[in-house]
């Protein structure tokens, strides 16, 4: 609905070349709002539950330095959905882990 149907009603507006601007605006900004999300989830999970916990080392990595180790790493282990091939790499990966990692978390 968001990528067919709103862009259909703007454009049937006046002004809609602005409503047109801050729908995508909005998206765009959502979707970063997710990605900043995630990685903050994952980092609070790993660092603040597991590594200070886990590391009696006084030496430990900056919080900032690791928040750039893992957005480095995940921005490294999507690479290959951003090239011309991402869709078939999703469409592979999405097969294969919902086949065969789905049959084994059922037998479990």
């Amino acid at each position: 609905m968001v990528y067919v149907g709103l862009p259909t009603a703007l454009a049937e507006l006046g002004g809609s070349r602005f409503f047109s601007i801050c729908l995508m605006l909005s998206i765009f900004i959502m979707s970063l709002d997710v990605c900043v999300l995630n990685i903050e989830c994952l980092v609070t999970a790993i660092y603040d539950d597991w590594y200070n916990l886990n590391c009696a080392n006084p030496k430990k990595v900056r919080r900032e330095w690791f928040v750039l180790g893992v957005v480095v790493f995940t921005w490294i282990s999507g690479f290959p959905y951003y090239l011309n091939t991402g869709l078939i790499w999703l469409d592979v990966m999405d097969y294969y882990l919902f086949t065969f990692v789905g049959q084994i978390l059922i037998m479990l």
